[in-house]
């Protein structure tokens, strides 16, 4: 149960012009003060009166999306995700602007936020490159314009939170899982979607760590980029078994996954073991067949969600969550829990 803002003035020995001039930071209140307001704010729950802030609110909330959600059914989630979180703050003026794209290409991303840097804030799937964190640090500390980094995190970026996956987790959990299927002896091949995603690189980084540590006799085979494209995914899939017919077991660890799936199943010797991340459709499909074994998922509606409430929250009340570091759970699905 939240506090009102003459609770949260008493609480904090305060007057409730002090508690306004805080939590909208408009200058005038002590660091000390201030500190002790917000952390009270944050202890008692206190939302400031919607239906007030609504009436006096005149312009309205542009946010940029942008998110490499063309032919990735995992982000039909995180997209249903957002609209549901845009809807419960129906009572202001909110515009979303989208930017879907597919794939990793670092000049259209960039060109993207170019587009959305005069909104009122920005939720993004960054690709991991150091002009991508240029340009967003840019609008970051010039425009004081928030941003919020979804499903994937970026290096040296002064971005407001991150919410999605912990992506080194999910791969240690990949592992012991793959681990365990395999009896600890396995040539592996991992199809990764993109180098140039800190999440995709985290997740094998994990996957890997965990196999040398407690699997030891199990192999890395080689490890393949697919883009997050079926298409593509089914043609290195090939290629590498091709080249090395003794792989005999395959960890996805990002899109593109069904595709990669028919390969292997066609191109191995005996029937491979499959380990992938999410819980799209066409990966449920593949767990009831007995072709993948088992994924993790990684709520993305809870991300596409989350990710909108903390950066309106924020717009709108000045709300700073406890932590810029927001994790969705991993869950180990298999065919009996789906």
């Amino acid at each position: 149960m939240s506090i009102t803002s003459k609770q949260l003035a008493e609480l904090a020995g305060v007057s409730r012009g002090t508690v306004d001039r805080a939590l909208n930071h408009r200058g005038g209140v002590r660091p000390s003060v201030q500190q002790r307001i917000e952390e009270l704010a944050r202890k008692y729950n206190y939302r400031p009166n919607r239906a007030g802030k609504a009436l006096v609110m005149r312009d309205t909330l542009n946010i940029g999306i942008i998110i490499n959600s063309v032919g990735n059914p995992f982000f039909d989630e995180v997209k249903r995700g957002l609209e549901a979180a845009k809807a419960d703050y129906s009572d202001f003026s909110i515009n979303l602007n989208w930017h879907e794209e597919k794939g990793y290409d670092v000049e259209r991303q960039l060109k993207q936020i170019e587009d959305i840097s005069e909104m009122s804030g920005t939720i993004i799937t960054p690709i991991n490159h150091p002009d991508i964190a240029e340009r967003l640090n840019h609008i970051i500390q010039g425009k004081k314009h928030p941003v919020i980094t979804l499903n994937n995190d970026i290096n040296n970026c002064a971005r407001f939170a991150y919410v999605g996956c912990n992506y080194f987790q999910s791969g240690q959990t990949a592992g012991q899982i793959m681990g365990l299927l395999t009896n600890g002896n396995a040539r592996i091949l991992a199809v990764t979607g993109s180098k140039k995603v800190l999440g995709h690189n985290q997740r094998l980084e994990g996957f890997i760590g965990v196999l040398k540590s407690d699997y030891p006799k199990t192999r890395i085979a080689g490890i393949i980029e697919n883009n997050d494209d079926d298409d593509r995914s089914a043609y290195e899939v090939a290629r590498a078994i091709a080249g090395d017919s003794s792989i005999d077991a395959l960890y996805f660890c990002a899109g593109g996954v069904t595709g990669g799936v028919y390969a292997a199943v066609s191109q191995c010797r005996k029937k491979p073991v499959i380990v992938t991340c999410d819980l799209t459709e066409g990966i449920q499909k593949l767990i009831r067949e007995g072709l993948v074994q088992a994924t993790v998922d990684q709520q993305p509606y809870w991300q596409g969600y989350t990710s909108m409430k903390v950066l309106l929250d924020y717009l709108l009340f000045h709300v700073v969550p406890e932590s810029d570091l927001m994790y969705a759970r991993n869950e180990i699905r298999v065919k009996y829990n789906i």
